[in-house]
């Protein structure tokens, strides 16, 4: 019993500490105050299209059926 009350002190100490942590975020969200590097942050460049010369090719020996 004592150590099951213990645990749920323990998680309701973390229900507030993370109630406490949303309700900064979600204050600094509304107020506008998101840092500034989210903000121009370019965007990640597009994966590379292959190419022609980028497509593996197997010799002819590798290919056949002549076995």
């Amino acid at each position: 019993m004592r150590r099951a009350g213990g645990e749920i002190e323990r998680l309701r100490q973390m229900e507030h500490d993370l109630r406490d942590q949303l309700r900064k975020i979600l204050e600094s969200v509304i107020e506008g105050d998101e840092p500034q590097e989210q903000e121009q942050a370019p965007a990640p460049p597009p994966p590379a299209q292959p190419t022609a010369s980028d497509e593996l090719t197997l010799p002819p020996s590798w290919t056949s059926t002549s076995d």
